[in-house]
């Protein structure tokens, strides 16, 4: 795959001063995002963090009974690792590659140490977590107010947004995990979606036919979320003027 520039590609990165990226970038190590690759382990000691410049890891909490849960996505919008600001070491939850990309990768010390001698990226490590933290607090109203259709349409929006393409992979067995339901229910939400003419879904595949109708039937926590990440976004595009 090949590694689009870090300034177009991660909010997180292109935080850091202009004088200092190439810096930076030097300590980081380029690396393909595979689906299905673990990249944190429950419990374990944060060893790196990822910068995404493509493609989506999703954070997802696993129940005792072999079952989970996604609690939230970070694509080139954040850092996977973000939870180091707050002093933490350990991970919380399992960070598995969603939908292929590429990366880059920092040692944690590293990257600890770079949070204190750089303040923007330091200030822009803060708004991604803050929009992560926005996301996890709307997925759980979400998910306890409206119906799987509008969950789907809201899940395959914020997709395709990280993805950058109407095309991607994904699995009812993998949505159906990702949205905390069963099988069945994602069937029918996703097959009423291509009815209406708003994607099309076959063999692991979903396209995105029309990106306006499918946000109309989403729910409001897509339009909310948007709203959000365009206000973190400005704030952190801020620190890095002044």
């Amino acid at each position: 795959m090949h590694s689009p520039s870090v300034e177009a590609t991660n909010s997180i990165l292109a935080s850091v001063p202009a004088g200092e990226r190439q810096r930076f970038r030097k300590l980081c190590s380029h690396v393909v995002l595979e689906s299905g690759t673990v990249l944190q382990d429950p419990g374990g000691v944060i060893r790196s963090v990822y910068f995404p410049l493509s493609g989506m890891i999703s954070i997802v909490a696993p129940l005792s009974d072999g079952a989970a849960v996604e609690v939230g996505v970070i694509g080139p919008e954040g850092v996977l690792g973000f939870e180091m600001l707050l002093g933490a070491t350990i991970a919380a939850n399992l960070a598995v590659v969603q939908q292929d990309g590429n990366g880059l990768r920092m040692d944690a010390k590293v990257f600890r140490k770079e949070l204190e001698r750089l303040p923007a990226l330091k200030d822009a490590t803060g708004q991604g977590a803050l929009l992560f933290f926005d996301q996890v607090s709307q997925t759980v109203a979400c998910n306890g107010r409206h119906s799987v259709e509008q969950r789907c349409a809201r899940w395959l929006l914020m997709t395709r947004d990280r993805v950058g393409a109407d095309s991607f992979s994904l699995t009812q067995e993998f949505l159906a995990q990702m949205l905390g339901v069963r099988r069945a229910g994602v069937s029918a939400a996703a097959g009423s979606l291509r009815r209406a003419g708003l994607i099309t879904y076959r063999r692991g595949k979903v396209v995105v036919l029309d990106r306006r109708g499918l946000a109309a039937a989403s729910c409001e926590c897509y339009r909310i979320l948007k709203t959000h990440a365009k206000a973190r976004a400005r704030t952190a595009y801020a620190s890095v003027q002044t």
